[in-house]
């Protein structure tokens, strides 16, 4: 009863506050405030996106900048404005984009109409380090920019100083970001000293561009190898550009034919497993004879001075039956016939993550080029007995209906040549077991 009557008195007083004429007065100038407030914002925002915020001071920039050589006649792409004084826009002109970020009463610019001289400057300056051992640049697809910007229709890589011919002036004096790759054409008796080359490139680079991701071949100029279709899934899985077998996503060094030609390939990229820092690496091709119709090359350089090992076992395996590996379902589907395996394997002890490649005489193997390699696992729990399969890289047509792109080996590839049979895999585990399977073609 108690608690009923506070609850009355109560109503009553603010029923009382609320609906006096004094206190309606002064609800209503509030909420006019505030509406003030919002419309003054709103009409800044409409004013921002419907009026440049900068195109005078655009054209002013670019006069002063390149002293009339490059158009300064501008116009709006697309603008935008934050309630905290922060605008932006995007201009164009007959010379390429302008971009004007304004905080607060202070302006910054940032312009294209240099980024082709400037990405030629970066690439000769790349070759340099090459030319005294006779390596030329023969292909360079990355991006160079201080700042980026993403319409609908591309994109635009920006610098706000002024380019007079002097990259490491640039570089050094702006925080540059470069991505991509570079391919060098070299002389296989030079192999040692492109080796120092990518190290020197790396180094410097690391240092001087605040974010890099790098990768640097360099081919064999005596040799170019057919790109067959196993040599790379990753255009599978990225969908493909046409650059070289080359993914920004996931490829840090080539595959197949691409990586049986280089004398030497390596990346420097922002670390992606271990926080702040880059990673980096250097492979080259160096077979060493295992015995007379198996080769090995650990192809990873810091594996090598670390003396990574590698043992193979060559036995001849009976008919035995082994199924597809689903990850979401482990065991055999009910309409599976599984994949009858014999013939030559391989057994193979490797202390794990050295990028090992392994040369097979085809003839000792009686391997064609129908041949698919296959990395088996034992089935545990209630499906101990079981062997699954993997295959090594995307062999497109070449795959029969029972081995599918489905069950590849993460960054697994083989290569087959008029001679031999090639087989890389980063991640084996102690006793993998290697076994191959005819398909049709």
């Amino acid at each position: 009863m108690r608690n009923k009557i506070i609850i009355a008195v109560l109503v009553i007083i603010l029923s009382v506050l609320l609906f006096n004429p004094i206190s309606i007065a002064i609800i209503g100038l509030l909420l006019e405030d505030a509406k003030k407030e919002l419309d003054e914002i709103a009409d800044k925002r409409a004013t921002a996106v419907n009026t440049p915020i900068s195109i005078e001071k655009a054209s002013d920039f670019i006069l002063e900048k390149y002293g009339g050589k490059y158009s300064s006649e501008l116009e709006t792409v697309e603008s935008s404005y934050s309630a905290d004084s922060y605008g932006t826009s995007l201009l164009s002109s007959a010379d390429g984009y302008v971009y004007c970020v304004k905080k607060e009463d202070s302006y910054t610019f940032y312009d294209s109409y240099q980024y082709e001289e400037i990405k030629a400057a970066v690439a000769s300056d790349i070759e340099s380090y090459f030319s005294e051992h006779s390596g030329k640049l023969v292909n360079a697809v990355f991006e160079v920019y201080e700042e980026d910007y993403h319409t609908d229709e591309n994109y635009c890589f920006m610098f706000s100083s002024y380019f007079d011919g002097d990259i490491k002036k640039l570089v050094n004096n702006n925080a540059l970001s470069l991505y991509g790759y570079v391919t060098i054409e070299g002389e296989k008796s030079q192999t040692p000293k492109y080796i120092e080359d990518i190290n020197s490139v790396f180094s410097e680079y690391e240092s001087d561009y605040s974010q890099l991701s790098l990768r640097i071949k360099v081919k064999d100029r005596e040799l170019t190898l057919h790109n067959l279709p196993n040599g790379n899934y990753f255009d599978y899985f990225s969908g493909g550009n046409g650059k070289e077998g080359h993914s920004f996503i996931d490829e840090d060094i080539p595959s197949g034919g691409k990586f049986l030609e280089s004398l030497v390939c390596g990346y420097s990229r922002p670390s992606q497993y271990y926080g702040k820092g880059q990673e980096k690496s250097i492979y080259t091709v160096d077979f060493h004879s295992y015995d007379e119709n198996t080769d090995i090359s650990i192809c990873q350089i810091n594996s090598r001075k670390n003396n990574a090992r590698i043992s193979l076992k060559v036995f001849d395996t009976e008919c035995i039956s082994v199924w597809k590996e689903d990850l979401k379902q482990q065991s055999p589907k009910s309409d599976e016939t599984p994949l009858k395996i014999s013939g030559k394997a391989l057994r193979i002890n490797d202390s794990g993550g050295d990028y090992p490649v392994i040369r097979l005489n085809r003839e000792y193997y009686k391997l064609s080029e129908k041949s698919v390699p296959l990395l088996l696992k034992k089935g545990g729990g209630k499906y101990e007995g079981n062997v699954y399969y993997q295959t090594f890289g995307w062999v497109g047509n070449a795959q029969g209906e029972n081995i599918t792109n489905r069950d590849l080996c993460f960054d697994g590839w083989y290569y087959v040549d008029d001679e031999y049979f090639y087989i890389a895999y980063p991640y084996f585990n102690e006793n993998d077991v290697i076994v191959f399977a005819e398909t049709e073609r």
